[in-house]
């Protein structure tokens, strides 16, 4: 068959040019990703080498139609009120809260250890959440919408549509305090805003810094 060199020429995303060159730097067949072939007057090319090129147009046309089809594939969105942890919450704390950003949320309570950490999905609305440990909180909380596969997210998901994420400056304290008449439980109540700038009771944090341990 002689002597040819192989060429890519990359012309869009999805769609990418072969082309042979002889010594003399002569074009002698032209392969496009959609199966087309391209051939000059007066050359013969071995039928050998038109199948073998149409085999690899294929495989690595498959190969990325297939690795776009598998990007960040959809996920089913978790039950309202999912806790994406398993710690225990074994307390008489109670954290009264109110979704008001309009979006889904990740709501975190980091306690001094990843043993003593929490985390939430939380649709917009009220929810009362029971059981919390005594001791003091850092309050941290993403949103967004959608849910998809990411790596990069809490258990291999996260936001399709990522809005921010945000610290609440003071940290939330649940303690057990004895009165006169009975023994109290701390119940602490937040909202959730859809703000990612600097105020005076949230600070803007990043997704890494969220998802830190």
């Amino acid at each position: 068959m002689g002597h040819f060199t192989l060429y890519w020429r990359k012309i869009s995303q999805r769609f990418s040019l072969f082309v042979f060159k002889s010594k003399k730097k002569q074009p002698i067949i032209h392969l496009f990703s959609n199966g087309a072939i391209s051939l000059p007057k007066n050359t013969f090319v071995s039928i050998y080498a038109v199948v073998v090129a149409q085999l690899v147009i294929c495989a690595l046309s498959q190969r990325i139609l297939g690795a776009e089809a598998s990007s960040h594939p959809a996920f089913v969105e978790p039950a309202n009120g999912f806790q994406f942890d398993r710690n225990v919450l074994n307390g008489r704390g109670q954290l009264r809260l109110s979704n008001a950003t309009g979006h889904n949320a990740v709501l975190k309570l980091r306690g001094p250890s990843e043993e003593e950490t929490f985390s939430w999905f939380l649709r917009p609305g009220s929810h009362n959440i029971v059981g919390i440990p005594d001791q003091d909180y850092t309050v941290q909380f993403c949103i967004g919408d959608g849910w998809v596969e990411n790596k990069r997210g809490i258990n291999g998901a996260w936001f399709a549509s990522d809005h921010g994420c945000s610290q609440v400056k003071y940290p939330a304290r649940f303690e057990i305090s004895e009165e006169a008449d009975g023994v109290y439980e701390t119940a602490q109540f937040l909202t959730l805003r859809d703000i990612v700038r600097e105020t005076v009771t949230n600070l803007p944090i990043t997704r890494q810094l969220f998802l830190s341990k």
